[in-house]
C-alpha cells in the first residue's frame, strides 16, 4: 500500500515538474521564437519601410514553409517597394513553391517587379519570364527609371546635397549585398554619412563565405558597428554560416533601433536555428583569440 502511494506520489511529482517545465519554458521565449515575431509583426507593420525590412530578413532563411508564406503574403503588398523585396527574398530561398509564386509576379503592375521575378527565376533555371527580359531588351520597359528618379529625389530632399547623388552609383554596383534597388537606396544617407560605410558592408557581405575564425571576430566584432547597414551585413554574414553558437551575438540586434538590421538578425537566427543541429557548431565556428564583442557604440 505504502508502495503504491510512493508511486503515485512520485508520478505525480514529475507530472508537476513537467508542468512547471513547461511553463517556464512559455515564460522564456526561445530566441527562435523572439526571431519569428519579430519578422511577424514587421511584416504586417503600417510602416512599409518595415514590412520591407521584414522581407529582406526573410531571405536567408532557407528550407522554411513559414517564411515562404510570409515571403507570398509580401507579394499583395500595396507597397512595390515592398513587392519587390518580396521576390528577392522567394529567389533566395529558390524552392519549387518560392518559384510558383515569382510566377504570379510576372504579371505584377510594377515593372521593377516583374524585372526582379524574371531574373529570380532565371537564375533557378526557370525561363518564365522571358517576354519580360525581351521587352527590357528592346527597350519597350525600363525597370530602373522610377527607381532611380525616387533615389534622386530621396537625395535632393533628404539630403541636401549633390555631392550623394554619386552614391546613387555605389548602390546600384552593390547590388549583391544591398538586396533590391529599393532596399538599396535607403542606405544612400547613410553611405553619404559615413564614406567608408559601403567599403565595410561590401567587406562583411563577402567574409560571411569565409570559413576563417578571423572572420568570423570580425564578423561578431560588426555586429556593433556604429553603421546599420554595416550591422546588418555582419548579421547576414553570419546567419549564412552553419554556427549555432553566433545565436547569442544576433540576440542582440533583436533590440537594435533599426527595423532592417532586427529583421536580419531574426532571418540569421531563424536559419541557424534550422539549419545546425543542436550542440554541433560546425568546424567553422571556431572563433579567433580575441576580446568579446568589440565596443563600437552606435552613433544613431
Amino acid at each position: 500500500m505504502f508502495a503504491t502511494l510512493s508511486l503515485i506520489s512520485s508520478t505525480y511529482a514529475e507530472e508537476i515538474d513537467g508542468q512547471t517545465g513547461k511553463a517556464m519554458a512559455a515564460a522564456t521565449p526561445t530566441p527562435q521564437l523572439i526571431a519569428w515575431r519579430v519578422l511577424s509583426n514587421d511584416a504586417n507593420s503600417k510602416n512599409g519601410l518595415h514590412r520591407q525590412a521584414a522581407m529582406n530578413g526573410l531571405s536567408i532563411i532557407k528550407g522554411s514553409t513559414r517564411a515562404l508564406k510570409i515571403a507570398e503574403q509580401g507579394l499583395k503588398d500595396e507597397d512595390a517597394s515592398v513587392r519587390e523585396a518580396a521576390v528577392f527574398a522567394l529567389g533566395q530561398m529558390g524552392s519549387r513553391r518560392a518559384a510558383l509564386a515569382l510566377r504570379t509576379a510576372l504579371d505584377d503592375q510594377s515593372t521593377q517587379v516583374r524585372f526582379e521575378a524574371a531574373k529570380a527565376l532565371w537564375a533557378m533555371g526557370d525561363h518564365s519570364g522571358r517576354s519580360v527580359l525581351l521587352d527590357v531588351l528592346q527597350g519597350k520597359s525600363s525597370p530602373s527609371d522610377g527607381a532611380v528618379k525616387s533615389g534622386i529625389d530621396y537625395a535632393n530632399k533628404k539630403l541636401h546635397d549633390p555631392k550623394a547623388l554619386a552614391w546613387m552609383g555605389v548602390t546600384r554596383a552593390s547590388r549583391a549585398f544591398l538586396g533590391p534597388f529599393s532596399l538599396g537606396l535607403v542606405a544612400v544617407e547613410e553611405f553619404a554619412k559615413d564614406k567608408s560605410a559601403a567599403a565595410r558592408a561590401a567587406s562583411a557581405s563577402m567574409l560571411g563565405e569565409d570559413n576563417d575564425p578571423a572572420s568570423l571576430r570580425e564578423l561578431q566584432d560588426s555586429l556593433q558597428d556604429s553603421n546599420w547597414v554595416v550591422r546588418r551585413e555582419a548579421a547576414k554574414g553570419l546567419g549564412q554560416r552553419s554556427c549555432e553558437n553566433v545565436i547569442p551575438d544576433l540576440k542582440q540586434l533583436l533590440k537594435d533601433h533599426h527595423e532592417a538590421v532586427k529583421c536580419m538578425a531574426a532571418g540569421a537566427i531563424v536559419n541557424l536555428s534550422t539549419r545546425s543541429p543542436a550542440g554541433k557548431p560546425s568546424v567553422a565556428c571556431t572563433v579567433a583569440p580575441g576580446p568579446a564583442l568589440a565596443k563600437r557604440a552606435s552613433t544613431e
